[in-house]
């Protein structure tokens, strides 16, 4: 569906590239904003599904500016039973918000994802810093994403303060999306403090990162609230099942005393959470894709573990 909705996207954009008249504002704000949705949908799906063919969408002549604003109609002269009231301007300015913040967070998602590729089991010492150092910059850009939200789309940050109970739409998708980039960055810690030889400065400077990987997907899986079948259900399953294998992970490497995972703290709730996973895998089983078959490697991997 949507390497459909990009194809589609590059035809139209072939047929207009090349034409001399000129376009509405709104039909060009509607035009970047239909781009960067399919990027942005392309890329998330093709992250679980490596064997797709690209849409070579992101070759594309195409400027890449951010979508601007929606145009509209100035009402001015209308009667004012037609015009917007505020609570629907405010709602429409922080749907455009948050559509901002989505694309620069992908953005900032496909950096780290391509970031991480390095890791391997022999990975050397120059590479580890190297990352390190990459890690570091990708952090500050996580950080700055952070100070550039509207007060609209700001939340509790996470590991210092659960989210409300009645959290807006956006700003729980908003606050998601931020613990997942966190979360992924810390777990390449996580992943040299288990899988590579590390002297006891480096083993005590990522131990800090890898035990807050350890903690953001402990905070993930409990405030995760499950709730009808949706288009990212599969998606959200195997996100899950990753959490809970670098739980498992971490827990096997302190048993196993891996030098390198001296300073990796586990929480004392991994293995409640990994369970719960295991629960949430059973009841969405039956749907297929491989979600079964997670929920039987991880009931494998905790067999004797009280």
């Amino acid at each position: 569906m949507f390497r459909t909705a990009s194809m589609l996207w590059q035809t139209y954009n072939l047929k207009h590239k090349s034409g001399g008249g000129e376009r509405s504002a709104q039909e060009e704000s509607l035009e970047q904003r239909l781009y960067w949705t399919c990027l942005k949908s392309e890329c998330e799906v093709r992250y679980e599904l490596y064997e797709l063919p690209p849409s070579d969408l992101s070759l594309s002549d195409f400027p890449f500016a951010l979508p601007n604003f929606p145009v509209r109609q100035s009402s001015y002269g209308s009667s004012p039973e037609h015009a917007q009231s505020p609570p629907v301007a405010d709602l429409e300015s922080t749907s455009s918000y948050y559509y901002l913040a989505e694309i620069s967070m992908r953005r900032l998602l496909n950096r780290v994802r391509n970031a991480v590729r390095v890791l391997s089991p022999t990975i050397d010492i120059a590479t580890i810093k190297q990352l390190s150092e990459t890690l570091c910059h990708l952090e500050d850009q996580l950080h700055q994403w952070v100070i550039c939200l509207p007060p609209a789309l700001r939340f509790n940050m996470p590991l210092e303060s659960r989210p409300p109970p009645q959290e807006p739409e956006m700003v729980k998708l908003v606050r998601e999306r931020y613990v997942e980039v966190r979360e992924l960055l810390c777990r390449a810690y996580l992943y040299l403090c288990i899988h590579t030889p590390l002297d006891r400065e480096l083993a005590a400077a990522f131990g800090t990162k890898a035990t807050e990987a350890l903690l953001l997907a402990v905070y993930r899986i409990q405030n995760e609230v499950p709730f009808f079948r949706h288009p990212g259900s599969w998606g959200a399953c195997r996100v899950r099942f990753n959490h809970a294998l670098c739980l498992v992970a971490a827990f096997r490497a302190k048993v196993d005393e891996i030098p390198s995972a001296e300073y990796v703290s586990v929480p004392v709730s991994w293995a409640a959470c990994v369970r719960v996973v295991i629960e949430r895998l059973k009841i969405w089983g039956e749907e297929g894709g491989g979600i079964k078959e997670m929920g039987i490697l991880l009931e494998w991997l905790m067999h004797g573990i009280v």
